[in-house]
């Protein structure tokens, strides 16, 4: 669901980074991906958290910056 957000162009693959966890009791997971051209040039960066608070209530946001790291696009959604 989350990729469908993204604006690739034509040819622009995205590659897994890092994943960690953040909060006490590890709450939010972090990943980062790198987008990649035809060519294998970067040409951005993508990064999803998933984060569920103690009382179950859970979030969701995409963030994905182009080679300049200018915000292309910043959407969250989740369900409280």
């Amino acid at each position: 669901m989350w990729k469908k957000k993204l604006k690739l162009n034509g040819g622009d693959t995205l590659h897994s980074g890092r994943h960690y966890q953040k909060g006490s009791m590890a709450e939010e997971d972090v990943y980062e991906y790198t987008i990649l051209n035809a060519q294998g040039e970067v040409v951005g960066w993508v990064e999803r958290r998933d984060e569920t608070d103690y009382k179950g209530t859970q979030r969701q946001s995409l963030v994905q910056r182009d080679a300049n790291r200018n915000i292309v696009v910043d959407e969250h959604w989740g369900r409280d």
